[in-house]
């Protein structure tokens, strides 16, 4: 979505309980640090490995910038049996890769994590160059729930419509 000056991006995730939900897993893209650095090995250095993947979303974000200087992304958490959601927003930003460290986890997917606070921050994963950003969900976060609504009779809704066989043409 964009106006003026400002761009949004949409992202939605699912959870059994918005309401409660503390973080979100947000995918961000297919980084491939071989296709963009030539990297034959991404295990050889992970630390290399992960500053080129925040690298490239790093340039992604500096492109979409350039032309919306206010960039930002919008979250919704759902339970669509529930009808339940949550919706934040926050500033898209570029991540400085001195702030993480990468090491792998039990699937040998790369995880980088905060040197401030050891939080896990993004997930990468080699075999398809899928990179997950970790997110808290913000304070200001809205939680809502949609009332179904009633069941309403097919010829009762077009009524309603004021719906007329001539709005259909066979040809």
């Amino acid at each position: 979505m964009v106006l003026g000056n400002t761009a949004w991006s949409v992202k939605t995730t699912q959870s059994s309980n918005p309401v409660s939900a503390r973080q979100v897993r947000l995918i961000s893209g297919r980084n491939s640090p071989t296709f963009s650095f030539g990297t034959d090995n991404p295990f050889t250095n992970l630390q290399e490995t992960g500053r080129q993947v925040l690298e490239i979303w790093n340039a992604r974000v500096g492109e979409a910038t350039q032309q919306y200087p206010h960039l930002r992304t919008i979250v919704l958490i759902r339970d669509i049996a529930k009808f339940r959601f949550k919706v934040f927003e926050f500033a898209t930003t570029q991540f400085d890769p001195a702030d993480y460290l990468w090491g792998l986890n039990k699937k040998n997917n790369f995880e980088g994590r905060s040197v401030q606070d050891q939080r896990h921050a993004f997930t990468w994963q080699p075999s398809g160059s899928q990179f997950t950003i970790l997110r808290p969900v913000s304070g200001s976060a809205r939680s809502f729930q949609v009332r179904k609504p009633d069941e309403i009779a097919p010829e009762e809704l077009l009524t309603s419509l004021g719906y007329s066989d001539d709005w259909v043409s066979f040809l």
